[in-house]
């Protein structure tokens, strides 16, 4: 992966990686061959083995990824088993947040093709490329409305991270949030009527809700340590988010009211950035179990964690699920 290094040589995250949250902190590729030149090059970069089949009863559609595979971040398409991987970008810059639209037709991501982040929006086997927003700031971290006619996004437009949203054909630009902090990581709830975000600042983030308005913002979580990347369940009884009280990052689940929190995963590893599956039986979540960043699976029912991925030279993450094939 690719990291931009200040002049004592060490790592300098670019700002718009703050909505990625552990996907660049922890997911390090251990090398990278000579930088292909051409697409052609690109496209003949070998994929790593696939997995097998996972038994995922109940679970269909895809799942859109980050992977660092070919040496930058790049956007792959596999069905939900983790089978038929595929690339769908093929550019230098980094391409990263995919997010689906709600009939699995479109997926709208995060772009550094020309000097900034910008959202973008393509078909799912990379064709029909239309960039949505235009701004000398860094515009990331879109997510569909439910019916698919609206996008919110993460923006430092207006010198801060606040959230915007748009029409879906990038037209409409509102600001949302008008806050000194970061707000980070929208998540709209699946009646449309409100979305959860996080706020706060690097290493201190809180889960909250706004109406799509932008207005009555409350906060649900007073961690003193870490909670990010909310995301409603199918049904919207349920907010799943990563929580880091110190050690690892872990994955919880509350009510939207903050209520019922309770953790599903305690390990010694990382477990961040839950998504859940369209029919809300599984989560799908970025860990670092295996020394590397790969994608797993989890069931409500058992809490037996299934990896998805395995590619021990590159990192995945960032998932979002799709019920449509």
């Amino acid at each position: 992966m690719r990291r931009r290094r200040g002049e004592d040589g060490t790592v300098r995250r670019h700002p718009v990686y703050l909505g990625l949250s552990l996907c660049l902190s922890v997911a390090c590729s251990t090398g990278s061959p000579s930088p292909p030149q051409t697409l052609d090059d690109l496209k003949a970069l070998p994929i790593a083995r696939q997995p097998n089949a996972v038994r995922l009863p109940g679970a269909a559609g895809r799942i859109a990824f980050v992977s660092d595979a070919d040496g930058d971040l790049e956007i792959f398409v596999m069905d939900a088993d983790g089978t038929g991987v595929r690339q769908i970008t093929f550019n230098e810059s980094p391409d990263f947040t995919p997010s689906w639209s709600p009939d699995g037709s479109r997926i709208a991501w995060a772009a550094e093709r020309n000097g900034n982040a910008d959202v973008y929006a393509m078909d799912p086997d990379g064709t029909d490329v239309v960039r949505l927003t235009s701004h000398p700031s860094a515009d990331f971290s879109p997510a569909w409305s439910p019916v698919g006619d609206r996008i919110a996004f993460q923006s430092t437009r207006d010198g801060d991270s606040n959230l915007f949203v748009m029409a879906s054909d990038g037209s409409k630009v509102r600001r949302l949030t008008r806050s000194l902090a970061l707000d980070a990581a929208p998540n709209w709830s699946p009646d449309g009527s409100r979305i959860a975000f996080a706020r706060g600042r690097i290493g201190e983030f809180d889960i909250f809700v706004m109406d799509v308005a932008g207005t009555h913002a409350r906060r649900l979580t007073r961690s003193h340590g870490e909670d990010d990347k909310p995301s409603w369940s199918p049904d919207g009884g349920t907010l799943a988010f990563q929580s880091k009280r110190g050690g690892r990052f872990q994955i919880d689940l509350m009510a939207p009211d903050g209520s019922n929190r309770r953790r599903i995963t305690n390990t010694t590893s990382d477990e961040v950035l839950p998504t859940w599956s369209p029919g809300g039986r599984w989560i799908v979540f970025d860990s670092t179990r295996d020394g590397n960043l790969e994608l797993y699976v989890m069931s409500l029912e058992s809490a037996a964690a299934i990896r998805l991925t395995d590619r021990p030279s590159s990192g995945d993450g960032v998932a979002d699920w799709t019920g449509a094939a």
